[in-house]
């Protein structure tokens, strides 16, 4: 058999052995959320319906995800790329006032290249692509700084100093002397991506700041995505070694081993490889 083919294998569906039978459900909907289908799931589904662990509530005509102890919003759902977008509860898009309630860095969640953790439900990787809002209070104003961006007259902080916030990482080294780290956001907008990437980056205002926040980020599924497919992918490659066990005793009756492993494998091997592309393995 192929190493690469064999290695791809073992890297999408590694250590994988928690496949449940799915049955048709017809999607749910909530509010804007017109699509909930494996592998998510209303509170109120039928329990053979979608995976626990990527359950949804529907709240006030919203869709909530619980995350960490928090709650977000959920803005949309894209089962072709596996990522669903999520905006912290405490934003409202018109106005800018509202700021995160939850502290939430991409340290919270593995990579999708991580092959051997299969401990979160969610995960970050590229794509998706998810950045920093640091929110910081200092004791002084910060000048001639454009990093630092005042957001005054929006946030009234309950503590003495002076509210800024930081679109982006900022490494301890650069951090002004009497500012503190008061909460940090994600964001996945691509306005906030293409800044990051740029070598001369822009800088935001704190409405277009807020604005990056409202527009949420992005998490993947795709290991459960794998989990689906791998079930398939196992019964194939332990029927594609069971034919190369064979393979001199077929060629002695006359059919070669690589005939008889594409004829096996076509329809399977273009699956593969798309979901391969997609997902970015």
């Amino acid at each position: 058999m192929d190493k690469k083919w064999s290695d791809n294998i073992n890297k999408t569906c590694d250590a994988i052995t928690n496949t449940s039978n799915q049955t048709y459900c017809p999607p749910s909907s909530c509010g804007k959320i017109r699509k909930i289908k494996h592998p998510f799931r209303l509170k109120n589904d039928p329990a053979t319906c979608g995976d626990p662990r990527y359950e949804l509530s529907c709240e006030n005509n919203l869709t909530m995800l619980s995350l960490f102890s928090g709650k977000f919003y959920v803005k949309s759902i894209d089962y072709k790329i596996y990522t669903i977008r999520l905006v912290d509860s405490g934003i409202q898009e018109s106005n800018c006032s509202t700021i995160p309630r939850y502290f939430l860095t991409t340290s919270n969640f593995t990579s999708s290249y991580n092959y051997n953790y299969h401990g979160n439900a969610y995960e970050v990787g590229s794509p998706p692509w998810v950045g920093h809002v640091i929110y910081l209070n200092c004791s002084n104003p910060v000048k001639n700084d454009p990093m630092y961006v005042n957001t005054s007259p929006c946030i009234k902080w309950h503590s003495k100093g002076h509210v800024y916030a930081i679109a982006g990482d900022i490494k301890t080294g650069s951090l002004n002397v009497g500012c503190r780290v008061m909460l940090v956001a994600t964001s996945s907008d691509s306005s906030f991506y293409n800044n990051y990437v740029s070598n001369t980056p822009q800088h935001f205002s704190y409405a277009e700041i807020h604005g990056i926040l409202s527009n949420g980020f992005d998490l993947t599924w795709v290991r459960r995505a794998c989990e689906d497919f791998c079930a398939l992918t196992y019964r194939t490659a332990s029927l594609m070694n069971r034919l190369e066990d064979l393979s001199v005793n077929l060629i002695t009756a006359g059919l070669h081993w690589d005939f008889l492993s594409t004829v096996v494998s076509k329809n399977f091997s273009f699956h593969f490889d798309n979901f391969l592309f997609k997902t970015g393995f």
